[in-house]
């Protein structure tokens, strides 16, 4: 009996200590799970005739609803929460239905019209039918690269249609890009002169000028000189040139 009495005993304490052990894994979940800065949901997909129609909310972090106002969702219908989703964002649901049934995680970007908003999603399926997604709002970066791609396309239009020539070129002197008007200025195409070091161009009296130009462009970013001096043309004429020139580089020379 005495025996009996001890193996329940240490049965009891392994079992107390495995409850706690699990307490606190749960804990520790409970917590990342309320203080993520991204938003955290999870659901049930609905399927009909083998498609994805809907999802049901069933867990939501604070982040959720902060990045997306929307409040009270658990136990609703996304159709509910945000009416015309389905007609709207059909490649959603295409996604959230897909990760569900192969098990397998996605991540993606996407601009959903029902709310306005570009998304960063990372999603995953714990079990099938159900999913869990990881999301932020990236509506603001979007913006930014999509100013960013305007102004370059502006500017791709300002150096293609200039008429004095542009050539950018490396800290060694090396060139990199040359506008169009090389063509009309010079008689080279600009593909002609990439991968060229701008000295060979450069009259040999003025190439100690031009180096020392070079040299004092790469003392910083946003440096800049001025200078004439002879160009050779593909026809082998002299022509002279004014030159400016200026540091775009990131950092200075070092």
């Amino acid at each position: 009996a005495a025996l009996i009495f001890f193996l329940l005993l240490r049965e009891i304490n392994q079992r107390k200590k495995t409850d706690a052990e699990l307490l606190r894994t749960e804990e520790l979940y409970r917590s990342l799970f309320e203080h993520m800065i991204e938003g955290f949901t999870y659901c049930k997909m609905v399927f009909e005739h083998g498609q994805p129609t809907d999802w049901v909310y069933l867990a939501v972090n604070e982040a959720f609803e902060t990045l997306t106002g929307l409040k009270d969702v658990t136990g609703k219908r996304v159709s509910e929460v945000i009416p015309g989703i389905r007609q709207s964002d059909s490649g959603l649901f295409e996604i959230y239905g897909r990760v569900t049934e192969t098990g397998k995680a996605e991540r993606f970007e996407i601009f959903l019209e029902a709310v306005q908003e570009w998304f960063s999603i990372s999603v995953y399926s714990p079990q099938k039918g159900y999913f869990v997604a990881v999301f932020n709002i990236i509506t603001e970066r979007k913006q930014v690269e999509e100013i960013l791609r305007a102004s370059e396309r502006r500017f791709k239009a300002l150096i293609e249609n200039a008429s004095d020539l542009i050539v950018v070129i490396d800290k060694a002197g090396i060139i990199q890009f040359a506008s169009p008007s090389a063509i009309r200025m010079m008689g080279f195409y600009p593909e002609e002169t990439i991968g060229k070091n701008l000295l060979e161009w450069v009259h040999r009296d003025d190439v100690a000028l031009a180096r020392e130009a070079l040299s004092s462009l790469e003392i910083a970013d946003g440096t800049r000189v001025a200078l004439k001096m002879f160009g050779r043309h593909k026809d082998g004429s002299w022509h002279v040139m004014e030159v400016i020139g200026a540091n775009l580089l990131d950092e200075p020379a070092g």
